[in-house]
Parts: C-alpha cells; sequence; structure tokens
C-alpha cells in the first residue's frame, strides 16, 4: 500500500490497483470548504498520472456522512467575488470523477448532500448502505442549488426526479434513492464495504483495461446529441481497441468462448 499526499482535508491510500479517496473531515460531516475542494481536484489530477490504478473509491471518513456538502462556514462573510469562482472550481472538480480514465465508485454511507451528493452523483458508479440519506437541501434556507447539481441530477434521473428532490428539499433514503436511479446498489452498512470491493474486483478483471476504455466510449456516447455520432465514435473506438488487441494477441485467440457479440 502507498499513500499519495500530503493533503489537508483528504487522505489517498493506494492498494493492489485500487486508489481509496477519503475526505477526512468527520467533525463537521465531511462537508466540503476550499481546501476539501482543493484537494479533491489535486487528487484527480495526480491519479490521473497513474497506469497502475484501474478504479478510484471515493468515500467520507466516519459512519454519518459521505459529504454533508458544502461548508456554510464559508458563506458568512463571502461575496459574490468569492462564490462565482468557488461555484465554477467546484463544479470543474466534480466533473473530474467522471472524466478521469478510471472507473470511479462513491462508496455512500450516512449523509450525501448538497455538494457532495454531486460528487457521488459525477462518479461511475454509487453504492450505499442502507441507512444512506440523500439530499438537495438549498430551499430549505431560501436558495437554489448550484456547482452542476441540477444538470446532473436531471441526467441521472430524469426532470421529474430532480424535481422531486430539489423543490421538496426533503432527503430520502437509500431504497427510494435506488427507485430514482440515484444510486446503483443498496446493501447493509455492515456489506457496504465488501460490496464495493467486488465491484472494484470485478472491475480488475476485466482485460487490457477495457473497463476504463468502455468507461471513456460510454462517456462520449452520453455527451453525443447526434446518435449518428454516436455510433460511429462507439465503432471507432471498438475498431482502434480491436485492432490494436489483434496485433499483440495469437491467431484465433479472440479471448470469445461464446462467439455472441
Amino acid at each position: 500500500m502507498s499513500d499519495l499526499g500530503p493533503y489537508r482535508s483528504l487522505s489517498v491510500a493506494v492498494d493492489d490497483g485500487i486508489a481509496t479517496v477519503t475526505i477526512d473531515r468527520p467533525d463537521v460531516l465531511n462537508a466540503l470548504d476550499t481546501a476539501a475542494v482543493n484537494d479533491l481536484d489535486r487528487a484527480f489530477d495526480e491519479l490521473a498520472l497513474r497506469p497502475e490504478i484501474d478504479a478510484i473509491v471515493l468515500t467520507g471518513a466516519g459512519d454519518r456522512a459521505f459529504s454533508s456538502g458544502a461548508d456554510v462556514s464559508e458563506y458568512e462573510t463571502a461575496d459574490e467575488r468569492y462564490h462565482r469562482p468557488r461555484s465554477r472550481q467546484s463544479y470543474e472538480m466534480v466533473k473530474k470523477a467522471r472524466s478521469v480514465r478510471p472507473p470511479t465508485i462513491a462508496r455512500i454511507d450516512g449523509y450525501c448532500l448538497g455538494g457532495g451528493l454531486t460528487l457521488a452523483m459525477y462518479c461511475d458508479l454509487r453504492i450505499a448502505s442502507e441507512t444512506a440519506e440523500f439530499g438537495v437541501p438549498t430551499t430549505r434556507i431560501g436558495q437554489i442549488p448550484g456547482g452542476g447539481v441540477t444538470y446532473r441530477l436531471v441526467e441521472l434521473v430524469g426532470e421529474a426526479g430532480a424535481k422531486e428532490i430539489v423543490l421538496l428539499g426533503d432527503r430520502i433514503d437509500a431504497d427510494r434513492a435506488r427507485t430514482l436511479g440515484l444510486v446503483n446498489r443498496v446493501v447493509p452498512a455492515e456489506e457496504l464495504e465488501e460490496t464495493v470491493d467486488t465491484v472494484t474486483a470485478a472491475i480488475q478483471n476485466a482485460e487490457d483495461g477495457a473497463a476504463a476504455a468502455a468507461k471513456a466510449s460510454i462517456n462520449q456516447v452520453a455527451d453525443e446529441t447526434d446518435r449518428a455520432g454516436a455510433f460511429a465514435e462507439e465503432t471507432d473506438r471498438w475498431l482502434a481497441q480491436y485492432l490494436g488487441d489483434a496485433q499483440t494477441k495469437p491467431a484465433g485467440d479472440d479471448g470469445d468462448v461464446s462467439n455472441e457479440h
């Protein structure tokens, strides 16, 4: 195992190809202050340069919260000159969870709110404990959400689901989050770590970095508004990988025992 850093608000450990990034501010429910956002931004950049990383797991320290969102203590004296660049900085950071080469998995226990939910939503997969709670509570304090949360919510759960979460301002439980499509799996809290380990093992079992390549392909298709263009891009990526593999594999070895495509 190796550690990256130092970071002010994170711990980053790499073990056998899996990087675990832990938001380490349990005394404030892992709220994201400027230092934490800067740390996460730098961690994604540094992990992107490590070709041995097969997957990245994001989580929060302790069992009370993945992240409760933005650290509101920074809002008390800030003005527009702070908020506008801070919002942009946070948005650019969370997007890296989706764009970074290795697949990213949010391991969610406890509260996952506001900016913490935005970070989780930009991960490729979200696995939650039965005790996890999700929400965007900004309307409760007379604000509208920012930082890219509404756009990503609509992408994941549709307009109706996004409006349910944002307009009502209520926290929803893990089962409701699963029904809406906000999370991929919900498991008992005591099985959360083991379940995430099973998922990362499946990613590592994909040959020749296929999981990371497939992630890039799916991202491209999801971002493509033109269906014909999406198909062409998918075909180009598949051929590039297939032809590259064909040059390195023995004749007759196509890695397929079922002949199904």
